[in-house]
């Protein structure tokens, strides 16, 4: 790549140009669609599954097991789809995708058998995870070093607005279905998921008229095959920072998956009010994503910002728990997605700006961890949710907490490196006994080894 082009490149900002408008409204009407299947979801599983006499318990282990199957999807497509992305280049990946999400939503929604559900979910895993890595790559090509976070956060913020209007506009679709009666297996709970499919396919129209490939990615065409390292150059690298996707990914998914069903069963709350709760954590991880990104640059690093993530969204899980009222509910969910908006912008930025080569394989490395997340978030939430309603939100909260604790201790090892057990005894004295600090003692170990990539020295600088 010449100076010139180079130059141009770490200098523009996110949403200068045609370009990102088009990638950055495309993605927020994909997650609209989305969005509007996540309240209504348990159900369709529960009918379109047979489910309507089974005992609850047996209703949250599958819907817990498609959650996890959408997930491992994800998982298994990711880093294939960023690899691709960075041969062949971002906009055939984005169609490809999104052509395939359109035609998964709406067999989702027609589906007849359990079976079915859980065919056609895996085939929207690997086309929703084609999309999102081929779209975080388009934007880490189109920005620089100096924009990469506040990029990551337009990227999140568009995502995030799209989850806010999706479960606001699930009701209205809704109460739509009578209108469509005459088709196969339509109801209340498969609307939402047939306007999902319109949606993508639409987005996929536009995608394909009017966004040109991304910049970085045909100014490098030629190269990108010799540059492009292997897994074995990669992961050494990324290891640590992906860890701490899988635990984000984690924490929200039990939060998501999970919400729903102990809604229902210990809160008594409506379609409507559940819809509220989704859009009170969406508004704000959308919402506060860019702005805690510019104002926290400069004061607190990356993975300082990372810490604090957790550390509100453990709080937030473990606070759902003897909370009854509505608005508290809508309050505890508007932390949880806090502690989202301070992660998601954060992460992405270190995961792309550690990536030796393109940055399609180290994005989409970073959503298998995320599908990893997805996977083991609802398996372990159904299981728990089996034996004690608020047993998934309890352990899921205590590891989040613990982590920021490591991730913390780990800013003290990476600039005086004295040991584990010594910053164990300065922080909390002795407790040896305690689960949270065993799991941040443990944590630490594996996040930051000998030569920590944690090191503040190194984050982005915005």
């Amino acid at each position: 790549m010449s100076v010139k082009t180079r130059l141009t490149l770490d200098t523009r900002t996110p949403l200068h140009g045609r370009r990102m408008a088009v990638l950055l409204g495309s993605l927020f009407v994909v997650m609209v669609g989305y969005g509007s299947t996540v309240a209504v979801f348990p159900g369709h599983v529960q009918r379109a599954g047979g489910l309507a006499d089974a005992a609850d318990g047996a209703v949250a282990f599958h819907v817990g097991l498609i959650v996890g199957v959408y997930a491992l999807a994800g998982l298994l497509a990711s880093p294939v789809a960023g690899r691709l992305g960075d041969r062949l280049g971002r906009r055939p990946v984005l169609l490809v995708g999104l052509g395939a999400s359109a035609v998964a939503q709406v067999l989702f929604a027609l589906a007849g058998s359990l079976w079915t559900l859980y065919v056609v979910r895996f085939v929207g895993g690997l086309a929703d995870a084609s999309v999102l890595v081929a779209g975080a790559a388009y934007v880490a090509d189109s920005t620089g070093e100096q924009q990469r976070a506040r990029g990551m956060a337009w990227f999140g913020t568009a995502i995030g607005l799209g989850l806010v209007v999706g479960p606001a506009i699930t009701p209205p679709l809704s109460s739509s279905s009578t209108a469509l009666g005459h088709l196969a297996h339509v109801d209340a709970q498969s609307v939402p998921f047939l306007f999902s499919g319109l949606a993508a396919a639409g987005v996929l129209i536009v995608v394909g008229a009017f966004l040109p490939e991304s910049p970085r990615h045909t100014s490098q065409r030629g190269d990108h095959a010799r540059q492009a390292g292997g897994l074995g150059s990669v992961l050494p690298t990324l290891r640590p920072l992906l860890l701490l996707v899988l635990a984000a990914q984690y924490g929200m998914t039990v939060f998501e998956a999970m919400f729903v069903l102990y809604a229902r069963t210990r809160l008594s709350l409506s379609l409507g009010e559940l819809s509220l709760v989704f859009i009170a954590c969406n508004a704000t991880v959308a919402g506060l994503q860019l702005p805690a990104v510019e104002w926290l640059t400069g004061r607190v690093s990356s993975l300082g910002q990372v810490a604090l993530g957790f550390a509100v969204m453990g709080a937030s899980l473990v606070g759902l728990v003897p909370v009854r009222s509505f608005a508290l509910v809508l309050v505890v969910s508007g932390a949880h997605g806090a502690g989202a908006a301070l992660i998601i912008p954060n992460v992405a930025a270190l995961v792309s700006s550690r990536a030796t080569a393109g940055a399609g394989l180290a994005l989409g490395l970073k959503n298998s961890a995320s599908g990893l997340g997805q996977v083991v978030g609802p398996l372990m939430g159904g299981s728990l949710m089996g034996l004690r309603s608020d047993l998934p939100f309890l352990l899921a909260g205590g590891l989040l907490v613990a982590l920021a604790i490591a991730v913390r201790a780990g800013f003290a090892s990476s600039r005086q490196r004295p040991s584990v057990a010594a910053v164990a005894r300065r922080r909390f004295g002795d407790l040896p006994g305690t689960i949270p600090v065993g799991a941040s003692l443990v944590a630490s170990r594996y996040l930051v080894p000998a030569t920590t990539p944690f090191d503040v020295s190194r984050d982005p600088p915005g």
